[in-house]
């Protein structure tokens, strides 16, 4: 789940990192939405047909839940996306482009190597946010739909 949950963070990350220069390309764009339509199903595959108890169940006091993993990857869905789409939403800065320091593929590799675990920030954090597990699923449904259909349809140039 851990693997999965930062997986699902990747293409809105890629999809930050392409606001500082050009537009994205027709593949570049095609990647990010398959990207994105792959970890969806990855996600409600890995989390059909689970009982509450196994939802809710904590293999530390520290540790999350399931449910509480789905939470977090939706709360990130929300904000991160956000700050993406209000980047794009401003003029290109060409100049910007020199402070990207990191490729795609490394971006992707920092995210999904769990060695040093990072603790996320509060606003990240899961407090049943959406009311229950059946809201947390269904609002990340509707998002992660209208972000690949953003990422296919917009024009980022």
């Amino acid at each position: 789940m851990k693997t999965l949950k930062l997986l699902i963070f990747v293409p809105a990350l890629l999809l930050m990192n392409f606001t500082a220069g050009p537009g994205l390309t027709d593949a570049e764009r095609k990647a990010a939405a398959d990207h994105l339509n792959m970890t969806k199903d990855k996600l409600l595959t890995a989390v059909k047909g689970l009982s509450t108890a196994q939802l809710n169940f904590k293999a530390t006091p520290e540790s999350w839940s399931i449910a509480e993993c789905v939470e977090h990857i939706t709360i990130a869905e929300n904000m991160i996306f956000g700050m993406a789409q209000g980047a794009m939403s401003e003029e290109a800065d060409p100049s910007k482009r020199a402070e990207i320091k990191m490729t795609d593929d490394q971006i992707v590799g920092m995210i999904t190597d769990r060695t040093n675990k990072v603790k996320t920030q509060e606003p990240f954090e899961p407090k049943n946010t959406f009311g229950s597990y059946e809201g947390t699923l269904k609002e990340f449904k509707s998002k992660r739909s209208s972000n690949i259909d953003y990422v296919k349809k917009r024009t980022m140039i």
